[in-house]
């Protein structure tokens, strides 16, 4: 699945607005652009999963991302 889950393991609500999602290379550099950022007022409660997924990829995702993640050696960053 071309999908990232973000979840919250603490005790309080995490508050994303303004974080970004990148994809990173092979290389360990981020991508030139974010794969998606959280608009103003999006929180995490405790205990929850945000699933952000390509177009195209068959789950229930809050929100979607164009180019499709490299899964030869590549991961994400959240910041």
């Amino acid at each position: 699945r071309n999908a990232v889950e973000v979840r919250n393991d603490g005790d309080s609500a995490v508050a994303l607005d303004g974080w970004r999602l990148w994809a990173c290379g092979r290389d360990g550099f981020r991508r030139s652009a974010p794969l998606v950022e959280f608009a103003p007022g999006t929180t995490l409660a405790p205990g929850a999963v945000l699933v952000v997924a390509a177009e195209g990829t068959a789950t229930d995702a809050a929100l979607r991302f164009a180019q499709p993640l490299d899964f030869l050696g590549a991961g994400v960053l959240l910041e």
